[in-house]
């Protein structure tokens, strides 16, 4: 459960509160539609990016490479979970100059299409994807009865340039 929390877009702070959820069959991150409206603002701003958001994964172009968007942290708690770009976004291309991809986010809410619902008690719940899990070693200990989710920042091949992987702390949730 979110006490006190924020989404971070680059230095752009969203006030959020709700839970944090984990669904290993979907392939995009799940926000709270009116926290996914202003991630998606701030990242047009700050990355002069325009995006077709009529889809289930919208398709966006920037004026940014990949690897220049910023960073998406979720800050709860007194914890930060960093989501770097090559989790938030699949390139469709990335040249000099710009690039286009898929943004792995979405927004849901109760009211919306059935690729977007969510049930009642995951209104204001942040669910996490595989390509979420698949960058962070995720465990998952329900062996006390407090059902505890560590994440362990993976080993990844660090690409060349100016913007390494974040290498966060281990992070309980």
């Amino acid at each position: 459960k979110i006490i006190d929390g924020s989404i971070k877009v680059g230095d752009h702070p969203i006030d959020i509160s709700g839970t944090l959820a984990f669904d290993i069959n979907s392939d995009v991150t799940a926000l709270p539609y009116n926290t996914f409206e202003r991630v998606l603002d701030y990242l047009r701003v700050y990355c002069k990016m325009s995006c077709d958001t009529f889809h289930y994964k919208p398709t966006c172009i920037s004026t940014k490479k990949i690897q220049d968007l910023p960073n998406i942290t979720i800050v709860y708690n007194g914890e930060n979970i960093n989501i770097p770009p090559k989790i938030y976004a699949s390139v469709i291309s990335d040249k000099e100059g710009g690039s286009s991809f898929y943004l792995n986010l979405k927004g849901t809410g109760i009211g919306m299409p059935y690729e977007c619902y969510v049930t009642p008690s995951f209104k204001y719940a942040i669910i996490f994807d595989a390509n979420f899990m698949s960058y962070y070693y995720t465990v998952f200990d329900f062996s006390t009865g407090n059902n505890l989710v560590y994440l362990y920042t993976a080993k990844h091949p660090h690409p060349p340039g100016p913007n390494p992987d974040p290498n966060p702390d281990n992070t309980l949730l």
